[in-house]
């Protein structure tokens, strides 16, 4: 259709559709290494949604995973301070390469981290690093599990309200530890999510028990959304005769 031709027009790649996997990335900073959980939107457009830190999972599975986000890191460089690794893991745990980053995470990943693990900074561990040139085997134990979640608009159009957040957090016995909106009122907004930009703003929500944070993410981002207020813009009239 007309929404593909702008990818067309410049030659076609095809690749193996990869079905049925979950997403997760292997993160390291200077010795360190965890794995991060990811979701991400369904539809069209594939969008991360939500990050969780560290993912819950098996020792076979954390095995697997981290076997194939240090075979990456081997693959673009062999001595860097900082890998963003992203991995499919699919059925049969076979798993796939997304992508390989010489960088932090992005959404948040290395702040939820500082927060999940016992007296981890890996900012500080980074600077360090670049500083001294020194890297320092060290696994990162976990206090709990930190995760944040993007907010959505209900329509596209024109941002008229949003509810206070904190308030919400409070009647829903959530405890917070950040929320913040991207958008100002009257900023445009779209309800298709088609990458990061499109979001209103985030939630990070901490819990010593990894259901419990999945689902007050979950149900605080749904209470927040169906406050939201957005005036529709009307389509323009064509003109007749």
């Amino acid at each position: 259709g007309q929404a593909q031709k702008p990818y067309r027009e410049g030659g076609i790649v095809l690749e193996e559709l990869i079905q049925s996997a979950r997403e997760y990335s292997w993160d390291y900073v200077a010795g360190s290494t965890w794995v991060t959980e990811k979701t991400t939107t369904e539809g069209a457009y594939r969008a991360e949604i939500q990050q969780v830190v560290p993912a819950p999972l098996t020792t076979e599975v954390q095995a697997r995973l981290a076997a194939a986000g240090r075979h990456m890191s081997g693959l673009v460089s062999l001595d860097n301070g900082a890998y963003h690794n992203e991995v499919f893991l699919r059925s049969g745990g076979l798993t796939s390469a997304v992508e390989t980053n010489m960088r932090p995470g992005g959404m948040h990943i290395w702040d939820l981290a500082r927060l999940a693990f016992v007296n981890f900074d890996p900012w500080e561990r980074w600077v360090r690093w670049a500083v001294e040139g020194k890297t320092v085997h060290h696994h990162p134990v976990a206090r709990g599990y930190c995760g944040i979640r993007l907010l959505r608009a209900p329509a596209g159009g024109l941002l008229r309200y949003v509810p206070d957040i904190e308030s919400l957090a409070r009647e829903l016995d959530i405890k917070l530890v950040e929320a913040v909106y991207a958008k100002r009122l009257s900023d445009s907004v779209t309800a298709r999510v088609k990458d990061n930009t499109s979001f209103i703003g985030h939630i990070v929500l901490f819990s010593e028990d990894y259901g419990q944070l999945s689902a007050n993410l979950l149900r605080l981002a749904e209470a927040i959304e169906s406050r939201v207020e957005v005036t529709c813009l009307a389509a323009p009239s064509r003109a007749v005769g």
